[in-house]
């Protein structure tokens, strides 16, 4: 998307009230990219994983020990997945001010089924990359190649689109 593109996203885009845009793709889709290019403020989820080379706490996640977990008011979920061990949530506050949120198949599933965010429109993204350029991506940002090729198999279940009961509003084929 070129820049004059982006802007006018953006300006037409934030008129008035906005959509929650719901961005899900398989590890290494360039999710962030996309969310960064457009220059959408992302809901900054809280993970019990840890951080990754490269990360800052409160900018892509906010890292939290097991029992902050535990002790978290689960009232206050809007968005929860449980992947490789790890929880993955977003908070009511967080889903209502911001532009885009990042997340996993599970997650929407959850999210469309238990809560209601106050907003006009929740808007479902799916960015759909091969499995070669995903392992690849995840290569480039220093991800082991072992750990990589894991998460790419579990990928091909966890998005498996037939599968899937609600409804995606655009998908994004790259390659």
């Amino acid at each position: 998307m070129s820049e004059e593109n982006t802007t006018l996203f953006n300006s037409n885009f934030r008129v008035g009230k906005r959509p929650l845009i719901l961005l899900a793709g398989k590890s290494g889709s360039g999710k962030n990219y996309w969310a960064d290019r457009l220059q959408l403020n992302p809901v900054v989820s809280y993970t019990t994983r840890p951080m990754r080379t490269g990360e800052t706490d409160g900018v892509e996640h906010h890292f939290v020990s097991e029992e902050f977990y535990k002790a978290f008011d689960k009232r206050n979920i809007i968005a929860y997945t449980f992947f490789n061990g790890n929880h993955y949530w977003a908070t009511i506050d967080e889903a209502e001010t911001k532009d885009v949120y990042i997340i996993d198949f599970a997650g929407i599933e959850y999210m469309l089924k238990h809560h209601i965010v106050n907003r006009d429109k929740i808007i479902v993204v799916y960015i759909d990359l091969s499995k070669g350029r995903c392992v690849s991506n995840m290569l480039k940002r220093g991800d082991d190649l072992n750990k990589a090729m894991e998460r790419a198999e579990h990928d091909d279940e966890a998005f498996d689109l037939s599968k899937s009961t609600f409804k995606i509003d655009l998908t994004i084929t790259a390659d």
